[in-house]
């Protein structure tokens, strides 16, 4: 999907660039009979309007194909803390969670998502994620796993180390 809206708005601003360049002339150029200066410069303002869109989407949706494609987190667990890691490094891209100090890792459903909430199957798409609160932070880890992934990944750290995870 990202490919399809990236490619969309570059061919869009592909004409929008040289249309708002030739809006541009026209303004000190005697217009044909019917256009008004006032209607070059609502184009003109569309336009420049449009790219500033185009400005801000197109590395959103950059962003959102990079980590569609090679995003991941790793999270690394030591006697002392919990590292997670974003890779690539895009937002935040370690957070460090002290063991001493931070509450058990549970499930933290996405209250966006209604699958969540009503029970469906442990093979249903889940968006949820990992959740840990350390001294007033509340640290999310793990989204986009499905239930009987983030299942398991519980179960893995249960058998690592009891104090890590929730009971219940």
């Amino acid at each position: 999907m990202p490919i399809l809206f990236l490619s969309n708005w570059s061919a869009l601003a592909c004409v929008a660039i040289p249309s708002l360049w030739l809006c541009i002339q026209n303004l000190s150029a005697e217009l044909p009979e019917g256009v008004s200066t006032s209607d070059l410069k609502w184009t003109i303002g569309w336009l420049i309007f449009y790219l500033v869109i185009c400005t801000i989407a197109v590395p959103v949706a950059l962003w959102a194909l990079l980590w569609a494609k090679w995003g991941r987190q790793v999270i690394d667990i030591s006697p002392a803390r919990i590292t997670v890691r974003t890779r690539p490094v895009l937002r935040r891209g370690r957070r460090v969670i002290d063991r001493q100090h931070a509450e058990p890792i549970h499930l933290r459903p996405d209250p966006r998502n209604a699958a969540s909430a009503t029970g469906e199957p442990a093979r249903a798409p889940w968006c949820g994620w990992l959740e840990c609160r350390d001294q007033g932070a509340t640290h999310h880890f793990g989204f986009g796993l499905t239930r009987s992934e983030s299942e398991y990944l519980l179960d893995q750290l249960r058998r690592m180390d009891p104090s890590l995870v929730e009971v219940g």
